[in-house]
């Protein structure tokens, strides 16, 4: 397993992250709590340290799945989860980050991630009817109370996170990032470097799409939220697919697949601290472990620019 520094903590996070999303069992198919666990515990083998979940993935089933598949390992890895998107009994969601709603979701993740402290805490979405200074000082209360580690932020842009580190550190912005987003490289990314905040990134496979295992033809199923995804549509689909063709050509030269060449083009770049992977089961874990420990070369960098 590759490591890197997590921000300005003495913390070494896996480059592959456990996304753990498709766990609570929501929005991506049909999911098996004991496939999942057995997910884990690959992962655990292989050294995947970083484990990424939200209190609203599967309106905290993920969290209580992964607590459960850590077992005593818990205290050994680090524990990202997020909050900032609430639901209601009859599954309807929005953002809060009120500092009420804070000290309401710290308590519910401990408990289901059965911890005394999570490692990393992170704001899920910005929230425009809170003000961030609430949110951040909410947080610093936290740690304060040692119910949290460390402070990290998701989907947040350069100005929201500018607004942030005046009343918190932060140590982690995850965005989305992949060969079909690139939008955060041009400002994000330097932003980030200059004040040596970590990015983790996810949609690392643009959902699934940039594996190979889709065509034309594939159809999801009536709950899976990729049917809602214009990545998956008409000529984009298309046009993703030639795509993942160039990344299946490359990948031959390498014995690697198309998600490999995917996840590697990604990791190569080292502003990255860690890719997050969705993963349902020990093989896909087993599968993911190939994008680990080789690189690609300088021509095949340049053809996938």
């Amino acid at each position: 397993m590759e490591y890197q520094k997590l921000g300005t903590t003495p913390l070494k996070i896996s480059r592959i992250g456990f996304g753990c999303w498709a766990m609570g069992g929501h929005g991506w198919g049909k999911v098996s709590d004991s496939e999942s666990i057995n997910a884990v515990k690959t992962a655990l083998d292989y050294g995947i340290n970083f484990y990424d979940t939200a209190d609203v993935y599967g309106f905290g089933h993920s969290e209580e799945i992964l607590g459960k598949a850590l077992g005593s390992k818990r205290h050994e890895v680090i524990i990202a989860t997020k909050f900032g998107v609430s639901w209601d009994e009859s599954a309807n969601i929005g953002r809060d980050c009120s500092a009420l709603y804070i000290m309401k979701a710290v308590e519910a993740s401990l408990k289901r991630l059965n911890v005394d402290c999570i490692p990393l805490y992170q704001v899920h979405w910005p929230d425009s009817k809170t003000p961030l200074e609430e949110t951040m000082i909410a947080l610093q209360k936290c740690k304060e109370q040692g119910k949290i580690k460390y402070v990290g932020c998701s989907n947040f842009s350069n100005k929201n996170l500018l607004e942030a580190m005046a009343y918190a550190d932060i140590v982690s912005s995850q965005l989305p990032y992949s060969i079909l987003r690139r939008e955060i490289e041009d400002e994000i990314i330097p932003f980030l470097v200059e004040n040596k905040i970590s990015l983790l990134v996810y949609d690392t496979l643009a959902r699934g799409l940039l594996s190979g295992k889709y065509g034309l033809d594939t159809k999801f199923g009536a709950d899976d939220s990729r049917n809602r995804d214009t990545n998956f549509m008409g000529q984009q689909f298309k046009d993703n697919l030639l795509l993942v063709e160039k990344l299946r050509k490359i990948g031959k030269k390498y014995g690697k697949s198309p998600a490999h060449v995917a996840v590697r083009w990604v990791l190569d770049n080292p502003l990255v601290t860690c890719a997050i992977i969705g993963m349902k089961t020990d093989q896909q874990v087993k599968d993911n472990i190939r994008s680990i420990n080789w690189k690609l070369s300088k021509d095949d960098l340049q053809t996938l620019l």
